[in-house]
């Protein structure tokens, strides 16, 4: 069995030496294997450096299938620093008091700048990938240290909607607690990235101030509802009731949980 690593803009987005030369290492080794006559264990797994959360997701998964493969997907604990069996997104719904899970200690962990593995799929919920700097990789693994980890956020915006105040306060959001640099994304939103841990709930507490939140913008729940952002293709009558539909189709899909006001918004014992 083997993992391939990549990256799949690496000869260009889209292009045809990008398809063919992907994890094109681990893709050949696994064909020459086949032909020496080898069984091939498990399908070959790719992690793909352009995922917002590099080859972390793809990995575990593939090791998920691999440890079920094993026989040891039911094994309890894990040694040394290993997370044990990836748990599916249905799987982590259920099993973390309603997305809860362990959030709030690892965001108020201040020994580390990332959060433990399990977490990085269960902040996806709240609308937050955890990511790190890739061209700072290789040095900080010679210092010794972790890897420069932080995350990007994305705001929940049906149908793109957003007043003059709402952007104002997203460029302050972007300059004071992220990389200067603020997103707007195919999913008819914002998002900005290099916000450290230790920012992310005050960055996610200005979104609130400007009553925005970021509340099931990512991972595998309802993300954002689009509609037609031009106004002029009907007339502004329709345009509002389109917009009144989209946002009654997402706040019908949110999480039915007070995970994301307790573990990003409260402050103390409120």
């Amino acid at each position: 069995c083997i993992f391939g690593l990549g990256d799949s803009h690496y000869w260009g987005k889209g292009t045809e030496d990008s398809k063919v030369n992907f994890a094109k290492p681990a893709r050949d080794l696994d064909d020459l294997l086949e032909k020496m006559g080898a069984q091939r264990f498990l399908p070959t797994g790719l992690g793909d450096d352009q995922d917002v959360d590099q080859y972390h997701t793809g990995f575990g998964e593939w090791k998920s299938q691999l440890y079920s493969r094993l026989g040891v997907d039911k094994a309890e604990g894990a040694a040394g620093s290993d997370d044990g069996p990836v748990k599916t997104d249905e799987q982590i719904k259920c099993e973390t008091r309603q997305l809860r899970g362990s959030m709030k200690e690892s965001l108020d962990d201040i020994t580390t700048g990332q959060v433990p593995f399990q977490d990085t799929k269960l902040i996806k919920s709240h609308g937050s990938y955890q990511q790190d700097d890739r061209d700072l990789r290789e040095e900080r693994q010679k210092m010794g240290v972790e890897n420069a980890f932080s995350f990007m956020i994305r705001v929940r915006l049906p149908g793109g909607y957003c007043t003059a105040e709402q952007w104002i306060a997203m460029d302050d959001i972007c300059q004071n607690f992220a990389n200067g640099t603020l997103k707007i994304t195919t999913r008819q939103t914002w998002q900005v990235h290099g916000v450290l841990k230790r920012d992310v709930k005050n960055t996610m507490r200005a979104m609130n101030k400007a009553c925005m939140d970021t509340l099931a913008a990512c991972g595998d729940v309802c993300r954002n509802v689009l509609c037609t952002s031009r106004p002029d293709v009907c007339s502004k009558e329709l345009h509002q009731e389109i917009l009144d539909y989209t946002y009654a189709i997402h706040d019908h899909c949110l999480p039915r949980s007070g995970a994301y006001h307790e573990i990003f918004l409260m402050q103390g014992d409120e």
